[in-house]
């Protein structure tokens, strides 16, 4: 699980983010005046996972935020699965050749 802070909602709509793959969006708030969370909507928010970074995208209406400074929070789940068998062969093999190149 991981959670992106933004202090304000990009001009153009788009969200890239710095890390991948990202499975699906947990949840989403932004912080009003007082500093209260206010739940942002399911649908406002559409993760595009495929894209390279991926990009979580404003489809809907968002709540407008109230603070300056970590106004928006969004809650991801990232990575290839609970599981090593859910990581790529390739990438468990690659890992394993650079530990073993570092070790030496």
């Amino acid at each position: 699980d991981w959670r992106i802070v933004l202090d304000r909602w990009p001009d153009g709509g788009e969200i890239r983010l710095p890390l991948s793959p990202v499975r699906a969006i947990k949840a989403a708030r932004v912080y009003d005046a007082q500093g209260a969370p206010q739940s942002v909507a399911t649908g406002a928010l559409a993760l595009d996972g495929s894209a390279d970074p991926p990009v979580i995208r404003l489809v809907g209406a968002v709540p407008v935020i109230g603070r300056t400074r970590g106004a928006i929070e969004i809650d991801v789940v990232a990575g290839y699965g609970d599981t090593a068998a859910a990581v790529p062969a390739l990438l468990r093999q690659a890992v394993l050749r650079l530990a073993a190149r570092w070790f030496e």
